[in-house]
């Protein structure tokens, strides 16, 4: 009797207490949910409009000098308005569940429900439709080439000059000087596009433009960037040029060829500091500073720029930071690292970068297993990882993992057995021999390998990219799935099996046995 009546006095006491607790979680709650909608709501329809192209003149929103209208080009209208629907009737429904939770009762009519819920399952239906069809335009590459000489006055030092056109912040241009026994200066440009097919690709490369011209004989001006035509439309085009300088021309730079150049000053053994100011010459031994003191450059660089991808230069002036590391056969790297591997008779690791950015590296030697990182909890507002450059020596390779971004470059390799894993969005490019090469890609990861193997066992899914149409296989194992692609070149016997609109392509004559199933398909080049 006593312990009832302590307890009934205590429902007394707290009852108003809890109440109070229970109407303040309801009404905070209920703001969220409106102020969550609310905002939800109005960024979908401000990013649709923006994505249309209006709005884009306002103070609020700045493309830079990215021609807004490619964008807009690039989005159907559909598409917009089935994104819209998919998103925008839920972030209404938060806010009719905002002020639900707010005035305590439910405040949508059944009519308006079943209405909004049929007007969802459109969005869901068209967006399921549009969006894999707009990937698609993006599934194949193609290039478009085009060829333009320069005659320099006889006598003259030529001078490249960088005409700058903005574009800064996309650096989808390139420029690689080689010398060659010839009277002219000739001016290779690759135009590069994606698009829903071979042709369809090289159609959209013809979407951009650029420009170089001779001015006084002997000043070259070269575009920093391409441009894009009227009403052209987005499909990760690039630009990668090729000046060709005759043997025994001098020619000097601007300052800002540095931001161009690729593969040209650092393999022949200067830095970016010396481009200005400088007289160079091109010889059959390479390029040749004709008035630099020495030759400075201490970051080692790729030599083939058509099939290594630098996402990056780093500066001449920059010493490495030397790790001592052995004992090693395994690599594993991730956080947007940019890892350079090279066979050779020691272990050695270099890497470069500010001194800053080093403080959150982490090396390990893991029982034999280099592992690379960086601390992702001090990455800061802008949420991405410096520029790291780590260049590894190593006698041999049993196994290199990427993930979350990281590239590495795997350069002339000889190995009897090499297992690569890929995944989240890692990126690979390998050259060499190989005897067994196991494969395995997932989650947008991309592997790209060229030379010779015996066996190549490789398995790809979630939207993962093998590209090995260079890579010479006498015997092929290959399994993709969920729109993941493999191209492969085999001589003689291909397992093939493709499912959940997987695709695999393949060059050669083999012996094929292949099963497709949900979409996969097999298909000869």
């Amino acid at each position: 009797r006593l312990i009832a009546i302590i307890l009934n006095g205590l429902a007394k006491a707290l009852g108003p207490v809890l109440n109070f607790v229970v109407e303040a979680i309801r009404v905070i709650l209920g703001i969220f949910l409106l102020l969550f909608g609310l905002i939800s709501g109005v960024s979908i329809v401000v990013a649709t409009l923006v994505s249309k192209g209006f709005l884009v003149n306002s103070d609020y929103f700045h493309f830079n000098d990215f021609p807004y209208e490619v964008i807009s080009n690039t989005i159907p209208a559909e598409l917009a308005i089935a994104v819209v629907i998919l998103l925008l009737i839920p972030a209404i429904f938060i806010i009719i569940s905002g002020v639900s939770v707010l005035a305590k009762r439910w405040v949508l009519n059944k009519t308006v429900g079943f209405s909004m819920l049929a007007v969802w399952v459109i969005g869901i239906v068209l967006s399921a439709i549009l969006i894999p069809a707009t990937i698609l335009k993006f599934d194949e590459r193609g290039t478009y080439s085009e060829v333009k000489t320069f005659k320099i006055g006889e006598g003259k030092t030529a001078f490249l000059k960088v005409n700058e056109i903005g574009y800064e912040e996309f650096k989808y241009s390139s420029l690689t000087l080689k010398g060659y026994d010839g009277n002219e200066f000739k001016l290779e440009k690759d135009f590069r596009s994606q698009g829903s097919s071979r042709m369809d690709a090289e159609e959209n490369a013809k979407m951009i433009t650029h420009d170089a011209v001779l001015e006084q004989d002997s000043v070259l001006v070269i575009d920093s960037h391409f441009k894009f035509k009227k009403d052209a439309l987005f499909r990760g085009q690039q630009l990668k040029m090729t000046l060709y300088i005759p043997y025994n021309q001098p020619f000097q730079m601007d300052r800002d060829m540095q931001y161009l150049l690729r593969n040209t000053i650092y393999i022949n053994g200067y830095n970016t500091r010396q481009i200005p100011y400088n007289t160079w010459m091109f010889n059959s031994e390479g390029l040749q500073c004709l008035t630099c003191d020495e030759k400075q450059s201490k970051a080692p660089a790729v030599v083939d720029n058509y099939f290594y991808r630098t996402p990056f230069e780093i500066s001449g002036e920059m010493n490495p930071e030397i790790y001592s590391f052995d004992n090693f056969d395994e690599i594993s790297g991730g956080t947007g690292l940019f890892l350079e591997i090279h066979q050779g008779d020691e272990y050695k690791v270099a890497v470069f970068s500010d001194e800053d950015n080093l403080e959150d590296l982490e090396i390990i030697n893991d029982n034999g297993k280099l592992d690379i990182s960086y601390n992702v909890d001090n990455w800061g507002w802008r949420n991405t990882v410096p520029d790291i450059k780590c260049v590894i020596t190593v006698p041999s390779l049993e196994k290199i993992s990427l993930s979350s971004g990281a590239i590495a470059h795997l350069i002339d390799f000889k190995e009897d057995d090499l297992r690569i894993e890929l995944n989240s969005a890692g990126s690979l490019y390998a050259k060499g021999s190989f005897g067994n090469l196991r494969v395995e890609l997932s989650s947008a990861a991309k592997a790209v390998l060229a030379g010779k193997a015996n066996y190549l066992n490789a398995d790809a899914s979630s939207a993962a990219q093998l590209e090995a149409f260079d890579l010479l296989v006498s015997r092929a194992n290959i399994d993709v799935s969920s729109t993941a692609k493999a191209e492969v070149n085999v001589e003689e016997s291909l397992d093939a099996d493709a499912s959940s609109a997987g695709r695999i392509n393949y060059k050669g004559s083999p012996d094929l046995n292949s099963n497709n199933s949900s979409g996969g398909s097999v298909k000869r080049e």
